[in-house]
């Protein structure tokens, strides 16, 4: 599983690599050896929702990188949220708060609060999932 997460990680900017991958890495073998004790059907929701995370951050870290060199830093601060239920327009304000977040304590090698702020996040990606839904939005 490391090998295939290795693989995957190449997805991500070379920069944001040179940064996270060594932490991410480990976080990951990590969890994953937690969820083995677990049971194998928790091993496998958790190798799926990672692999499916590592494409999508790292779709979103492109995006980033792109929008950096295109905008402001100041017009990045925060999404369009112009339109959209304030339910949603706060979920996803705390979806970016929580991912710098998650994304400090790996930098800084504080992996158990990495993994807090990964379990955060999951749980509000599922809590803007069901506002999405109750508004009829699809991503």
């Amino acid at each position: 599983m490391t090998r295939a997460y290795g693989l995957l990680m190449r997805l991500y900017p070379r920069t944001h690599r040179a940064i996270f991958e060594q932490e991410m890495t480990v976080v990951f073998e990590e969890a994953a050896e937690e969820h083995r004790r677990r049971g194998w059907v928790s091993f496998v929701r958790f190798v799926v929702a990672e692999m499916a995370g590592i494409v999508t951050g790292s779709c979103v870290q492109w995006l980033s990188a792109v929008r950096s060199r295109e905008q402001p830093q100041h017009a990045l601060a925060g999404a369009d949220t112009r339109g959209l239920p304030s339910e949603i327009a706060e979920a996803e304000q705390r979806l970016q708060a929580n991912l710098k977040r998650m994304e400090y304590a790996i930098a800084h090698h504080q992996f158990p609060r990495a993994r807090f702020f990964s379990e955060v996040d999951r749980q509000e990606r599922e809590r803007l999932q069901q506002l999405r839904s109750k508004y009829g939005l699809t991503e």
